[in-house]
């Protein structure tokens, strides 16, 4: 019978000194993005920094009508907008909570019910 090519007959322990891992260990650092990021949006190209590139094609885009273009712009100039929410009871009182106990009668328990322990 032939032996299938992902049997656990066919693994084999590693010989002394031999790494589990022949490709070389842990993949390589990424370099840190804000380094990248502010190297790159420095560079200046016809007189401008990229970073003014992208910032003026976005203000276009926003002047045309792009909300999410308006949205970025918005968010980055000043901050994202605080959502807030006031829950009142009638007439802007205070809100009432009431609790029901609707758990069946066979999933309650009594007072001095303890769990038994062997």
């Amino acid at each position: 019978m032939p032996v299938n090519k992902k049997s656990l007959k066919n693994l084999k322990k590693w010989k002394k000194g031999q790494s589990g891992n022949p490709k070389g260990g842990k993949p390589p650092a990424l370099p840190p993005l804000g380094e990248l990021m502010a190297e790159t949006l420095g560079q200046v190209k016809n007189g401008k920094t990229h970073a003014q590139i992208i910032f003026d094609k976005l203000f276009s885009m926003a002047l045309k009508g792009n909300t999410r273009a308006i949205e970025i712009l918005m968010e980055r100039g000043y901050g994202k907008a605080v959502a807030s929410l006031n829950l009142t009871g009638a007439d802007g009182g205070p809100l009432a909570i009431t609790y029901t106990d609707a758990l069946p009668p066979e999933f309650k328990e009594t007072p001095g019910d303890a769990p038994k322990t062997k």
